[in-house]
């Protein structure tokens, strides 16, 4: 799928394309698809509400006060994504899953990459600067999320069913006084009324004009998607309040009244309050394979305590609410068995990682559960690394000065305590206990069977690290 351009290229004061007509667009063959019953906003937004995702609404009481105007709404809504990074991480998917979700109810999902947006950086949740990214890490980390999420949404949704668009591409050749021009309608008793900024600008370090002007630039993207698609229903985090109001504020004075809508959906969090995926267990868990391997990251859900995994289920999974609740119940009679958790990091590996990646990771899982490692020595190479898709490296001219304590210490999940590990015999290399952290490393010793180049390192029963000698 090409990404699509709304704005002229053109740096002059042409404003925004030509409209297509009702008749042009394709959207209703997308909506006969569902039954008149279970399509549209309202229907959506009470299924988020009863999964306990619905954390802000814009305007505030949108299911009741604003029916009507939710039942009028084109069938669209979209969410936007800064490449600040080149993956999205495991606290992203509440925004990327409960946007398709839309989907379901015969909503059309826009998810918009902020190629622009990511330039100047969003103040929101900060107490101070964002650094600022060179262009050419900005435009790699486009090209990643743009992959990722097309990979992802096409494993949910027919790619006709669905855009992605980049935000870069709208403004890449529009001019300082166009930009300016196109802010008329913003006044600055509203953009200094954003609780990001009020906080900034209360602040030691205050705040820049560049990250100031950032809802102008989050503004003009909701404008464009209304003007072009019609799309007038954003999606966002916890912290987007306020641009859901500056946007929406700026649509009706730019569309004749027209009415738009959003909703923030809250942080995933665990019981201390610590953001699932970001600042637990062992560090971010990242959705792309160049950064968390798809073992840690099935593992990731498969060992979350059932307090985390019931909300977490609740709020990503896909499948019918009923469905849901028949899981969490079924895990009630017996909590040891995790069926929690074994469906939920099924469902979340398939979706983000592929049915054959969950496949061989949930094959090699078994394996190393139940400590067989004839089995686990004869797996060929290729689906090793295949699982272990991020293996430690380490140079095996340097291995002479290397002991079983610094082998630890450099395979151990953040935040672990190796020297209690080694003592009570939970540090295992090629499924062999280890309990000296002062022995010396043959590598010619622990080699993995025929694999001349790799060793498993184990921690405890359900913690597995494969280190690669270059």
């Amino acid at each position: 799928m090409m990404t699509r351009v709304l704005l002229s290229d053109s740096a002059s004061e042409s404003s925004l394309p030509e409209r297509p007509s009702p008749s042009s667009t394709s959207l209703s063959a997308i909506i006969t698809t569902f039954r008149a019953s279970t399509s549209g906003f309202v229907p959506y937004l009470d299924d988020l509400e009863k999964r306990g995702v619905l954390s802000i609404t814009y305007p505030q009481n949108l299911l009741t006060t604003f029916k009507d105007e939710l039942n009028k709404l084109p069938p669209l809504a979209y969410a936007g994504f800064d490449p600040s990074s080149d993956s999205l991480h495991v606290g992203n998917l509440i925004i990327v899953l409960n946007l398709l979700r839309a989907h379901f109810y015969g909503i059309r999902p826009i998810l918009l990459i902020g190629g622009a947006t990511a330039a100047i950086g969003d103040p929101s949740g900060r107490l101070s600067e964002r650094n600022t990214l060179e262009y050419d890490v900005i435009h790699t980390n486009r090209a990643c999320l743009f992959k990722q999420l097309q990979e992802v949404t096409s494993r949910i949704i027919p790619q006709d069913k669905f855009d992605i668009f980049d935000n870069y591409d709208w403004y890449k050749n529009l001019s300082c006084l166009d930009f300016l021009r196109r802010c008329k309608s913003m006044t600055m008793s509203s953009m200094l009324s954003l609780g990001a900024i009020r906080d900034r600008l209360d602040s030691q370090d205050s705040i820049s004009f560049t990250e100031f002007s950032y809802q102008t630039l989050q503004a003009m993207d909701w404008l464009n998607l209304a003007y072009k698609y019609d799309c007038r229903f954003q999606v966002g985090g916890s912290d987007q309040l306020g641009h859901l109001h500056t946007g929406s504020t700026y649509i009706k004075k730019m569309l004749e009244g027209a009415f738009a809508a959003g909703i923030c959906l809250p942080l995933l969090t665990d019981a201390d309050g610590n953001k699932i995926g970001k600042s637990t267990q062992g560090g971010v868990t990242w959705l792309g394979q160049n950064k968390t391997s798809n073992f840690r990251f099935y593992q990731f859900f498969m060992q979350m305590h059932e307090t985390e995994a019931v909300p977490l289920f609740t709020k990503l999974s896909l499948r019918p609410l009923h469905e849901v609740k028949a899981v969490i119940e079924e895990n009630k009679a017996d909590p040891g068995k995790k069926a929690l958790q074994r469906q939920l990091a099924e469902e979340i590996t398939k979706i983000v990682r592929g049915k054959k990646t969950f496949e061989n990771t949930i094959k090699i899982s078994q394996i190393l559960f139940y400590n067989k490692f004839d089995e686990f020595t004869a797996l060929p190479r290729e689906e090793l690394l295949g699982v272990f898709n991020r293996p430690v490296l380490l140079e095996r001219e340097k291995a002479k000065d290397l002991t079983f304590g610094k082998l630890a210490d450099i395979t151990k999940e953040e935040g672990t305590k190796m020297a209690h590990q080694m003592s009570a015999g939970a540090f295992k290399v090629n499924g062999v206990k280890v309990t000296n952290p002062d022995q010396k490393i043959n590598v010619d010793n622990i080699l993995l069977g025929d694999h001349k180049d790799l060793t498993l390192i184990g921690l405890g029963k359900r913690q597995f690290n494969l280190v690669q000698w270059i």
